[in-house]
């Protein structure tokens, strides 16, 4: 029997399947090896992660972090991409369930790592969407706040009491920075637009805006942007 070890699930079902029986050495060789090979890369990913390089200094550390970072920023515009071309094709599916709002938008903070942004949504918000998509609308929203506005970020939500919106779930994200300017508040969901052109590129992939609206789309809803009577932009996330 062949063992494939690509993955720590893959080296726990390994076990699973050998304990019960006695263990050939070429077998044993190979679920040791994988053990290792998986360990070996999550401490690699690790080391980048946090500016190191194992076994590298100097001018070849600078250069395996830039690759890395170049290998993660290509990635993520392959998987950008990828989403796009299934909006554009109509393959995009929403898997809806009943989701508790402030549950749902603290899953995507504490998953970023985004302790800095505070969230004011009360207890009891539900609303029926695809969790996985409403995750993608607030981390695209808020990330691009974090890159190009400035702190503090809040995230609110509410159900629309009364009016032609009423029953209507709203979510605000906004920042304290300089603002959109006018000219760019209409092209600000364009695919690869850059509200600052002297702004040669960001860490993102210059789709996330136009990723959350093609899922607020989806929904039947939309995305409004703008610029806050007291300071800085907000985005509003319209959803039936």
């Amino acid at each position: 029997m062949t063992l494939r070890i690509r993955s720590p699930a893959d080296v726990d079902a390994a076990v699973a399947r050998l304990i019960c029986r006695p263990w050939p050495f070429r077998e044993a060789r190979q679920l040791a090896e994988g053990r290792k090979r998986v360990k070996g890369h999550r401490e690699r990913e690790i080391s980048f992660r946090q500016g190191q390089c194992p076994g590298l200094a100097g001018d070849a550390a600078t250069a395996a972090r830039l690759v890395h970072q170049e290998v993660l920023h290509l990635n993520r515009l392959v998987e950008d991409l990828v989403e796009i071309s299934r909006f554009d094709a109509g393959t995009a599916k929403l898997v809806p369930d009943d989701t508790d709002i402030a549950a749902a938008v603290g899953r995507c903070l504490r998953a970023r790592g985004w302790t800095n942004v505070r969230a004011d949504v009360p207890s009891g918000v539900t609303a029926r969407l695809d969790p996985r998509r409403f995750d993608v609308i607030v981390a695209n929203l808020v990330g691009n706040a974090l890159r190009h506005g400035a702190p503090p970020v809040t995230v609110t939500a509410s159900i629309q009491p009364d009016g032609q919106d009423a029953g209507r779930l709203a979510v605000k994200v906004r920042d304290h920075g300089h603002g959109l300017p006018p000219t760019a508040i209409p092209h600000i969901f364009d695919r690869f637009y850059k509200a600052d052109t002297a702004r040669a590129r960001s860490e993102g992939s210059g789709l996330g805006l136009a990723i959350a609206a093609g899922n607020a789309r989806l929904h039947g809803g939309h995305i409004d942007a703008g610029n806050h009577s007291g300071g800085g932009a907000i985005f509003t996330l319209d959803l039936p």
